[in-house]
């Protein structure tokens, strides 16, 4: 299959090993102190958002906010640890597993004992927490979500460029893993009968100019069928859905000279789009039988292509 767009957080998490929570956590706290240094009106807004308004700050006072990980205190290591002045605030983030039984009123015990009347306890959480199953003395202040803060990040407006690329990289890492998720809108049912109807005209039209399909494939990220031995996959990538792609899968000739007139060839793979949405091709305003046509021309241009290339 084609290579997704690079996540670094994806790539990183390979190495993470079982160490779910501690990696994303870390991840989050990257994101965070980046902001911090670099967008740090952004950072502020999300520190009031994080303390559901509780804590607000602005962007010359955010600068002296101390934040960390793991620290280590009599009662434990909460995830994260964010002072400012007279404010103590211990995060604690869950994903999967659960709190230890008396996690919660130990760090309670632990911002007591440290003399700052400013201070909350913070859950970070998968799933809703579950207030009704605990006693008052595991009651966190505030339960956030996951999906809260992909959200919140989401609609913040930093300044500057890297700070985008880094939280959308770290939104996208959310929802890969499943931890936060996208908002499911009114268009869900026609968009997925149009997108099976899509895969149905992409397998009419394989059919109609006698291209072998090998077998249909389908994953997370990608719908399609596996044609010419194996050799070319063509489909659609979940996070493009307007482009119908063909791509090859093995290796290309070596020492050819043929010129790439078709699509394009990266990291030693070759690659054509057919984008729904051009006005060059106008595919959603065409009727169903001149979709197919179209379907069937670029199929059949991108095949014959190909197969130079192989």
């Amino acid at each position: 299959m084609k290579s997704e767009t690079i996540n670094i957080f994806n790539q990183l998490y390979k190495w993470s090993g079982r160490q779910d929570e501690n990696f994303t956590t870390e991840a989050f706290i990257y994101v965070l102190l980046h902001l911090q240094q670099v967008d740090p009106e952004a950072a502020a807004v999300l520190l009031h958002q994080l303390t559901d308004s509780k804590v607000l700050l602005d962007k010359e006072q955010i600068e002296f906010v101390e934040i960390k990980t793991q620290s280590t205190t009599e009662q434990g290591r909460p995830d994260i640890e964010i002072r400012f002045h007279n404010i103590l605030i211990f995060i604690e983030v869950k994903i999967n597993s659960d709190f230890e039984e008396t996690q919660i009123s130990r760090y309670r015990s632990e911002l007591n004992k440290s003399g700052i009347s400013n201070n909350l306890l913070i859950t970070v959480t998968k799933y809703a927490y579950p207030f009704y199953q605990k006693n008052a003395a595991e009651q966190p202040d505030i339960n956030i979500r996951w999906h809260q803060i992909a959200d919140w990040l989401k609609d913040l407006r930093p300044v500057y460029q890297t700070s985008t690329f880094l939280i959308t990289q770290f939104v996208n890492f959310l929802i890969k893993r499943g931890i936060a998720m996208e908002k499911v809108s009114w268009e869900l049912s026609n968009g997925i009968s149009s997108f099976q109807s899509l895969l149905t005209m992409i397998n009419e039209a394989l059919t109609a100019q006698k291209i072998p399909i090998y077998r249909a494939s389908a994953a997370w990220e990608w719908y399609g069928f596996y044609i010419e031995d194996k050799k070319l996959f063509v489909g659609i990538y979940l996070n493009k859905p307007t482009l119908v792609t063909i791509n090859t899968e093995v290796p290309l000739k070596q020492g050819t000279d043929t010129p790439i007139s078709i699509g394009k060839v990266e990291n030693g793979r070759w690659q054509n789009d057919l984008d729904l949405e051009s006005e060059e091709n106008y595919f959603f305003a065409r009727t169903k039988a001149s979709q197919v046509e179209c379907l069937e021309s670029f199929l059949q241009n991108s095949v014959n292509f190909a197969k130079t290339l192989i």
